[in-house]
């Protein structure tokens, strides 16, 4: 099989048919030219399928101009199937005749197949039956085709053994036969009507098919054309019918048939738009698919330019014409342009394919919908990015020192997560009965500054609350000022611990929707980092609180003393400033422990502790030094000040009046020493060393009073 330009069907299964077929195969278009030509055909004809396929059926007709073929051929197109007979002129100049049975599948690509039978064996069988019944019976015992000749009853009067064969009845069954025994019911009307519409007016039918049941009850196709017989009056005596099987022509019709229904079937089951087009980028063919995508009709889409169809048609020209150069593309990207302006992404798949001689007959494309695809993709980047901030967030937050420091990075973060929304966090107090918002983001968010826990739902329901996004049970927070802005509370909580709350609030990106499932699993996600990271915080400011700080008097500790007083005598000595170093001891203090026991003692302690935590201006650092000794650092202050407020501190403690469970407690006093820097020393050691020997000294000198370092007398009394 010869074709001059793409099928739809599949070719090699089409091939093989047709060249399988005895009789010749033709495929036109609606102008009656050549398309395709099977082996019968050109051994018919005489011309080769080269040949062959530069011409029109019209030029094979032995009279030339007639344009009865074409007339023919647009009768088939508009009723779908037909059959005449032509008298055509072979290559050498012979003349032969031919049957044409013809059927269009397809009336909007115009193309016809057509099945040729010579008939000159025929016609010459059928004028040899005119001009003597003895030739014609000679003639007819010896062609293949079977005969058969019946009264004008139906009778069954005389046949050939092609006949007889055919039908596989002996010749004596058939002679106790009509034509009814051995025609299908269906078609007795039709026949009938022949008859009487043709053969009697005329003397002749055209040829019609019909069925013939063989006596195994089998059934098989025929072609036949009847001739009537006159007796010599003229009055019709018999008629003599000419019948071919074409059981074997019928089966390769439907094979054929049904290959191009089941290539037409896989293309409209496909859910992805599909087109062949031609070397010049018009569309060949469509399938329903492209007809969604394009919102075009099939018959409009086909003859088209498959550039127009696209948001970027010289990208989609640049498409095709690759194909052609390279025979193939994969994953080329494109966006289909649908009627009402909507744009579809979708990736193209397309590769050529060949007619039979191997020559380019067009591109095969399939074209995939990657809309999801893309959107998937920008969800998956969406929460890779909102995984890699809150993991920024959590390594930012574990390197802060305090929870003011967090309170920015918190604000940052939440800021990028939630950019369409406003919020605020809230940190709970101490007492956990205040919340106090620490930082904001976006616009003013309708919410108090301060209120309690139980203002709050999600702090009362310890998971998230949101209201206005498609909740119409959930009742709104206390703390809410607006009463229609959307908002959701995700609480804060941590070793079963109340932190706070994060507060987010949209008054467009999603007013009257929902609030996603992935949004809630972001801001659950984002507070639960938070909450970890406040709680360590918290934890860490505890500890370093316990590290730094006297468990019984509340007082720096002496580890902390030291490190300050080191810190604080650099600083000192690059401003050139004095600082004043001052240890205290409680006189007599063992006696206390002793007579009323240490719960007594420990009193006296935190007295004299909260006496030194109110004295402390600035920058000074109260310290308890170790048992009933304390250390006080008063940093930038001169001496003669530094001393006239020891001295008071002093007279204070004097005072003190202290009782432990209503016993009242004498009242203590206490001696302190001295050391300025850096008269008495230039090291923190050195200082701690001057001070405490000037305590000393003012213990020997009889307690409670001041010396300063390397002063044989009290201080107060040279300054007095």
């Amino acid at each position: 099989m010869r074709v001059a330009e793409p099928q739809r069907e599949d070719p090699d299964s089409l091939v093989g048919i047709l060249d399988a077929a005895v009789d010749g195969v033709c495929q036109v278009d609606c102008s009656g030219k050549l398309l395709a030509v099977n082996r019968a055909y050109c051994q018919y004809s005489g011309y080769s399928s080269e040949e062959l396929l530069r011409m029109r059926l019209s030029d094979l007709e032995a009279t030339e101009g007639t344009g009865t073929t074409t007339r023919h051929i647009q009768q088939i197109i508009a009723q779908g199937r037909g059959r005449f007979e032509s008298t055509h002129r072979r290559k050498d100049g012979s003349i032969w005749h031919v049957d044409v049975s013809a059927f269009c599948c397809n009336p909007a690509d115009g193309r016809v197949f057509a099945f040729v039978r010579d008939m000159t064996d025929r016609r010459a069988s059928e004028e040899v039956l005119r001009a003597s019944e003895e030739r014609y019976r000679r003639l007819h015992e010896t062609l293949s085709d079977a005969f058969v000749m019946t009264s004008m009853s139906g009778r069954l009067l005389g046949w050939n053994d092609a006949y007889q064969q055919m039908l596989g009845y002996s010749a004596d069954e058939l002679s106790r036969m009509t034509y009814v025994d051995v025609t299908p019911r269906k078609w007795h009307a039709m026949e009938a009507e022949i008859v009487a519409s043709q053969i009697i007016p005329s003397g002749r039918s055209e040829v019609y098919e019909k069925e013939y049941v063989r006596k195994d009850g089998t059934t098989l196709a025929v072609e036949l054309r009847t001739i009537l017989l006159r007796d010599n009056e003229g009055r019709p005596e018999a008629m003599w019918a000419i019948v071919r099987d074409v059981t074997e022509r019928k089966q390769a019709e439907n094979r054929l048939r049904a290959a191009f229904h089941y290539a037409r079937s896989l293309l409209e089951a496909s859910l992805d738009p599909m087109v062949t087009i031609s070397a010049g980028g018009k569309i060949m063919d469509a399938n329903k698919a492209t007809e969604t995508a394009t919102g075009i009709s099939r018959e409009t889409i086909i003859g088209s330019d498959f550039c127009d169809y696209f948001t970027e048609p010289e990208k989609a020209r640049a498409g095709y014409q690759q194909v052609f150069s390279m025979g193939y593309v994969t994953d080329y990207p494109l966006a289909i342009r649908h009627v009402s302006g909507v744009a579809t992404d979708v990736l193209y798949n397309a590769s050529i394919y060949r007619d039979e001689s191997g020559n380019i007959a067009g591109i095969f494309a399939a074209a995939r919908d990657i809309t999801k695809l893309k959107s998937a993709q920008r969800e998956l980047e969406n929460t890779n990015h909102e995984i890699l901030m809150l993991g920024q967030m959590a390594d930012l937050l574990q390197s802060c020192h305090s929870a003011e420091e967090s309170f920015p990075i918190i604000t940052a973060t939440m800021a990028q997560l939630f950019p369409e929304s406003s919020g605020s966090c809230f940190i709970i107090d101490e007492a956990g009965s205040l919340l106090e918002e620490v930082s904001s983001w976006g616009d003013a968010t309708p919410t108090e500054k301060h209120f309690s826990p139980d203002d709050c739902w999600a702090l009362r329901r310890g998971h998230l609350h949101s209201v206005g996004f498609g909740e119409f049970v959930n009742p709104r927070c206390k703390h809410l000022r607006a009463e229609n802005a959307p908002y959701a509370c995700v609480p804060l909580l941590a070793h079963g611990k109340t932190l706070g709350i994060i507060y987010l609030s949209s008054y467009s990106a999603f007013e009257n929707e929902t609030l996603t499932q992935h949004r809630r699993n972001l801001a659950q996600a984002a507070s639960d980092s938070i909450s970890l990271a406040l709680a360590n915080l918290k934890l860490r400011e505890s500890l370093h609180a316990l590290s730094l700080h006297d468990s019984l008097t509340g007082l720096f500790n002496r580890r902390f003393m030291e490190e300050t007083l080191a810190r604080d005598l650099s600083r000192i000595a690059r401003i050139d400033n004095p600082l004043v170093i001052a240890m205290l001891d409680i006189d007599r203090f063992k006696t206390i422990n002793d007579r009323f026991g240490h719960d007594a003692g420990d009193v006296v302690l935190k007295e004299v502790a909260r006496l030194m935590m109110g004295f402390r201006a600035g920058i000074d650092v109260p310290c308890r030094f170790g048992g009933e000794e304390f250390i006080l650092i008063l940093p930038e202050i001169a001496t003669k000040q530094a001393l006239s407020r020891l001295e008071q501190l002093r007279i204070s403690i004097g005072e003190l009046n202290l009782n432990l469970n209503g016993k009242v407690i004498p009242r203590v006093t206490v001696s302190i020493g001295v050391a300025v820097f850096p008269e008495h020393g230039d090291t923190a050691t050195a200082l701690i060393k001057a001070a405490d020997n000037a305590l000393y000294r003012a213990k020997r000198n009889g307690r409670n009073r001041i010396e300063v370092a390397d002063s044989g007398r009290s201080e107060l009394d040279r300054l007095n």
